[in-house]
């Protein structure tokens, strides 16, 4: 058995069973959206994605008995599977947050539209009434 760190990824290599397993920090989304946000837009994001807290994902890969153990391949292979179940995980927390968000935004419109005819409302009265002009 044997430890090798690569490009983020620390592997754990156990050629006597023929497995491979690996674990990476998951991505910060937090950095990601900030590269493409204004300070306004990243203060409306839910908490989720601004607070990042450390995490681990982890994976493994086994060799079929018909195969020939190959460390390399081993590695690759769950390279692939640590950034495949990054990707997911980010993918879920964005839909998480774009359907938490869209609900926020219909309820905003909600909202303005009910200010909007209260003031319509309003100026009419004041208009009707009062004899107010603008």
């Amino acid at each position: 058995m044997k430890f090798v760190t690569k490009n983020q990824k620390v592997f754990k290599i156990v050629p006597e069973n023929k497995t491979t397993y690996g674990a990476s920090l998951r991505k910060s989304m937090k950095n990601e959206v900030s590269s493409v946000m204004t300070d306004d837009e990243l203060d409306t994001l839910p908490w989720y994605i601004i607070e990042d807290s450390i995490t681990f994902i982890s994976a493994k890969a086994t060799c079929s008995d018909n195969d020939k153990y190959d460390e390399k391949t081993g590695m690759d292979v769950v390279a692939a599977k640590l950034d495949k179940k990054n990707h997911e995980q980010m993918a879920k927390n964005y839909e998480r947050a774009l359907r938490n968000m869209n609900s926020a935004m219909r309820k905003l419109e909600d909202l303005c539209d009910k200010h909007l005819k209260k003031a319509k409302a309003i100026r009419k009265d004041l208009i009707n009434y009062y004899g107010w002009e603008e």
